[in-house]
């Protein structure tokens, strides 16, 4: 009797076996399709195999309710996964996870009309597999071998890669090039469930201690006016030899020596982490202790000079909130975010960048100030970042409509920094520097595949700008030596710089190379070395 059911079963499972190794081909050239993996190297990779078991396990399910959840939640992975990769090149991280449900603007903020162009495929793709699967299941389900509790395989597999992640004290989420799709689903819910979301909940770091204060060094006594710039790559400014003139003013600053132009490395790819690293002159990760004690902190080192401080930014008060939040204004004596400038704004609204110009003129310029002005310059959306005057590049004479809107954002950031500049060197007689930098910048398409954004370990994320003038000096020795730097720049370094400036003496030395964070200050979603020689980025890994 036992024999006869084991036989009758095995006997049915050859069914499922059958179409659940036709399903596995089907998601496999999909999956290689949106990758742009191997096909052959896909099949005859081990999450090949991996996959046959997932869909033969949804196969064996007895309950249809059940066996309807259970490739739903594969269709689900399968679907934002391949969003993800249709749009950033990679798999969902776990820190990217963690952003999609704490800053969802942040995380959705590009996809607009022409971005969802993008998207219609995988869509399209995905309702095609709700179809085929529909029929496999009407047709062929009550002749399926069944197993009990088959429906539970999701759960177990999540809380199996939960706990292994648990035991990690780092996430590093890469992937092979034959990993499938729905693995790296799978294995992002363990790692978010598992160790991501357990070390933010329990807000306890055991990271690398904070340094001591170096000692004092003559200061500059000079203002120091920095700003920062939005997703600004330099790989799209014409003063750094971009073929379209997308930066006419600093280009002719440059040309007349009035302005100086570096390349730059990021610190990280998102504003938040970037600017907290910049700001508390964070050299590595893990160092969550010297953003909480402070001491580095570039306007409490500048108030303690006797600088009077200013942080005003275009952003919306939502958005500051994610890295001013994290800094003392005990020590910022003016902040403003755009509800501040504007209080017609929202929450959640930024400015255009022209009301810093307005801003810089209600300062009194002939007194020691620590003044910093945030851009919203060339974040996603880029069509809304600049006035309609600027709409000088056309969407036509581009790979992608976005790159024109792009182009533009830059220009209309060519305007507000020489307009800033031109103020500066009409109304002050203070010694002053005066910087432009970005927190990262931002791929545009240009990496061999139609990847835009940034939250990505990519070239075009990692290179930024650094622009820098003097006025009222006569005698400077930091933008030489910055400029003779043998390799890229690093925003790192800059920071430190700017801390010279103000009397302390923070030391570096030449590298070719440079740590860039990802999406969470203490690492937990991985990090990257970018590799640099004298002119370009040449390798991230």
């Amino acid at each position: 009797m036992v024999k006869n059911k084991f036989y009758s079963f095995f006997k049915s499972l050859r069914l499922n076996l059958i179409i659940a190794l036709g399903l596995t081909f089907l998601f496999g050239g999909l999956n290689a399709y949106i990758t742009h993996f191997s096909l052959i190297d896909a099949f005859r990779s081990g999450d090949f195999f991996i996959m046959l078991a997932i869909l033969l396990i949804g196969t064996c399910i007895q309950k249809r309710l059940w066996q309807w959840l259970y490739f739903s939640f594969l269709l689900f992975l399968f679907l934002t996964e391949m969003l993800h990769w249709r749009y950033f090149g990679a798999p969902i991280s776990p820190g990217a996870l963690y952003k999609f449900f704490t800053e969802l603007e942040e995380a959705t903020q590009g996809i607009g009309s022409q971005l969802w162009k993008r998207f219609i495929m995988p869509i399209a793709a995905t309702f095609i597999l709700i179809g085929i699967l529909h029929w496999v299941l009407k047709k062929y389900r009550n002749q399926f071998a069944h197993l009990p509790f088959a429906g539970w395989a999701p759960l177990l597999m999540i809380g199996i890669m939960a706990f292994n992640h648990s035991q990690s004290t780092t996430i590093s989420h890469t992937s092979s090039p034959e990993q499938h799709l729905v693995r790296s689903g799978i294995e992002t819910w363990g790692a978010f469930f598992g160790n991501y979301l357990p070390y933010k909940l329990a807000n306890s770091h055991t990271e690398v201690p904070d340094k001591p204060i170096p000692a004092n060094i003559e200061a500059s006594n000079a203002s120091i006016i920095l700003v920062v710039g939005e997703s600004a790559t330099s790989e799209h400014m014409s003063v750094f030899n971009y073929r379209i003139n997308t930066t006419p003013e600093l280009l002719k600053l440059k040309q007349t020596q009035q302005l100086f132009a570096k390349k730059s490395i990021a610190q990280a790819s998102c504003t938040d982490v970037s600017l907290l690293s910049f700001f508390n002159l964070l050299d590595s990760v893990n160092q969550y202790q010297t953003v909480l004690n402070g001491k580095h902190l570039l306007f409490k080192l500048a108030k303690d000079k006797g600088y009077t401080t200013h942080f005003i930014t275009a952003q919306s008060s939502d958005g500051a909130t994610n890295y001013a939040g994290q800094m003392n204004k005990n020590y910022i004596d003016v902040y403003k975010t755009s509800k501040n400038i504007d209080p017609s704004k929202g929450s959640e609204e930024a400015c255009l960048d022209g009301v810093l110009i307005d801003e810089l003129k209600k300062i009194n310029l002939n007194t020691k100030n620590f003044i910093v002005l945030q851009m919203y310059g060339s974040h996603e959306m880029y069509d809304e970042r600049y006035p309609l005057a600027f709409s000088r590049f056309q969407p036509n004479h581009y790979p992608f409509p976005q790159n024109a809107a792009y182009d533009n954002s830059l220009l209309y950031t060519d305007y507000v920094l020489s307009e800033l500049m031109k103020h500066i060197s009409q109304n002050s007689k203070q010694p002053t520097y005066f910087f432009f930098m970005s927190d990262h910048g931002e791929c545009q398409g240009e990496e061999g595949e139609d990847i835009f954004g940034h939250l990505m370990f990519r070239k075009q994320v990692a290179a930024t700008p650094l622009l820098m003038r003097t006025y009222n000096i006569s005698s400077d020795s930091l933008i030489p030596r910055v400029m003779n730097y043998p390799y890229v720049y690093s925003n790192y370094f800059l920071a430190l710089e700017i801390a010279r400036l103000l009397g302390y003496n923070y030391q570096y030395r030449p590298q070719s190379y440079y740590l860039m964070n990802g999406v969470d200050l203490g690492g937990r979603d991985g990090y990257a070395r970018v590799y640099v020689n004298d002119s370009t980025i040449t390798d991230i890994r």
